[in-house]
Formats: structure tokens, C-alpha cells, sequence
């Protein structure tokens, strides 16, 4: 039989399958250690050919300096939840559909929530009624 040596790469993913929460206990203080150098990496990544400024432009009116300008007074977080981007490595650009005026920076599961609702405050508060009523927590 021949006896084949494996990259440390190999021998490394081999250990991860072998031992899966012990890798994702690892990677997530990884992350948390790491958060911003591996954020800013991300966003190099992606803001280097000129995609993102482009959307930016088209779809909000906005340069990528108004961008970081409203990302810096929101101390990189939510308008709503007042947490870092959830998804992605950018928080998503809030704006009035019918005036398209920006509203501000949500991470995606804020900014999805207040879409489903259509940006309804009527809905909103029809939600919070119902939520209210049915005896959630508050937070």
C-alpha cells in the first residue's frame, strides 16, 4: 500500500468532520477576536471593483463617503436593533420607497422585517398589537 501524506489543510478539514463543535466553538472566537480586521477585510473584497459604489449611486443617490458617514454616526449599527450587520459585511441601505429619501443603515433582518410589513406604520402596529395581545416579552 502506498503511503500518501496529507497537507495540513487536509489533516485539518479531516479534524473539523472528526470533532464539528469543537471547530465551531473555535471559529466562533476566532470571529469574535477578530471581528474587525475580518470586516474590513471583507469589505475591501467587495468595495474594489466599484460594484457596491455603483449600486450606491444608482439605487440611493448616495456615494460610498455618505455611505461611511452615516455607518460612523450610527457607530457601525442597526438603526433599530443596535447590532452589527447580521449577514454580509455591509449594513443595508434603509430608504422611503415612495420618495426613495434614506432613512438609515438596518442590518438584514430589520430591513427585511420592515419590508414585509410593506414600511406600513399601520402594520407595524398592528404587529405590535397582535404581539402585545398574545402575551410576548418586550425584548
Amino acid at each position: 500500500m502506498e503511503n500518501i501524506t496529507k497537507s495540513s489543510a487536509e489533516k485539518a478539514k479531516l479534524w473539523r468532520q472528526a470533532n464539528p463543535e469543537k471547530a465551531r466553538e473555535i471559529h466562533r472566537r476566532h470571529v469574535e477576536r477578530n471581528r474587525d480586521k475580518i470586516n474590513a477585510r471583507n469589505r475591501a473584497r467587495y468595495t474594489t471593483d466599484g460594484r457596491w459604489e455603483k449600486q450606491l449611486r444608482d439605487r440611493f443617490d448616495m456615494t460610498a463617503e455618505q455611505y461611511w458617514n452615516l455607518h460612523n454616526k450610527q457607530n457601525g449599527l442597526c438603526a433599530i436593533c443596535g447590532k452589527p450587520q447580521c449577514v454580509g459585511t455591509k449594513l443595508d441601505v434603509d430608504h422611503d420607497h415612495v420618495t426613495g429619501k434614506v432613512r438609515g443603515l438596518l442590518c438584514r433582518h430589520c430591513n427585511a422585517g420592515i419590508g414585509m410589513l410593506k414600511d406600513s406604520v399601520g402594520l407595524l402596529l398592528q404587529a405590535l398589537r397582535y404581539l402585545l395581545d398574545s402575551g410576548s416579552s418586550l425584548w
